[in-house]
Formats: C-alpha cells, structure tokens, sequence
C-alpha cells in the first residue's frame, strides 16, 4: 500500500437516499468514517439538506489532521439517488475499507471508484 497522499472517489448509484430528517445521521456517517479508516478530526463532520429544485439532498464534509472527505447525495423523483465520496488523505487506508462502511450505511445498487497515489503524481492504484 503505498505510504501517503491517498485520494479515492467513489460513484454509486443508491436507493432510498437520505432525505431531509437524515441530516443528523449523515453527518455522524462522517463522523464515525474518521475512526473507521483510523484518522484523526481537525474540525467535526458538518451535513447540510439542499432544497434548490433539481439539486436536492445532502452535502457533508469533514476536516482531518491528514486531510479531507466529503459526500454529496442528490435525491430523485423516482426513490434513487446518487453519492459522490471523496476522502484524501496522508494516513494509509485501502478502498475496500472505505467502499464496504459505504455499502454498510447506503443502498448501493452501483458503485465505481478510482483510487489514486498523490504522492508524486497522479498514479492510478489498482
């Protein structure tokens, strides 16, 4: 596993999204994924609903002594949605880890991921 400037991005495709009473509860998401893949909290997880027509769901984020992650989720009219995660960071972690507390915490019918070396480059980890 290389040592540092760890980025992944996650896509999925999810059921039954987070509405607007989940805000709570998606912000301890984040809260609780910086324990999970071991980190340390600069500034606590925040999680806000968007109500503008065509854009609504949940942005949250949360500020790492390593670094950052942040998940956006757009509800749509028929019951589906979609998640966009990103977590970068200085500390070692593994997409499995991070995918599967994922999986955990949303009805993922979909998901692609890219995981990338920072270090030096942009490198694709595979």
């Amino acid at each position: 596993m290389p040592s540092a400037h760890l980025h992944l991005m996650v896509r999925a495709e999810i059921v039954n999204p987070p509405g607007v009473n989940d805000v709570k509860a998606v912000r301890m998401f984040m809260h609780d994924l910086v324990d999970h893949v071991r980190m340390k909290i600069l500034k606590p997880a925040r999680a806000l609903w968007c109500d503008e027509p065509g854009n609504e769901g949940i942005t949250a984020d949360v500020l790492l002594t390593t670094s950052n992650s942040i998940i956006h989720m757009w509800n749509y009219d028929d019951g589906t949605g979609r998640l966009d995660f990103d977590l970068y960071s200085c500390a070692p972690f593994t997409p499995e880890e991070v995918i599967e507390y994922i999986q955990k915490h949303f009805s993922v019918t979909k998901l692609n991921y890219r995981f990338i070396d920072r270090e030096h480059d942009l490198v694709d980890i595979f």
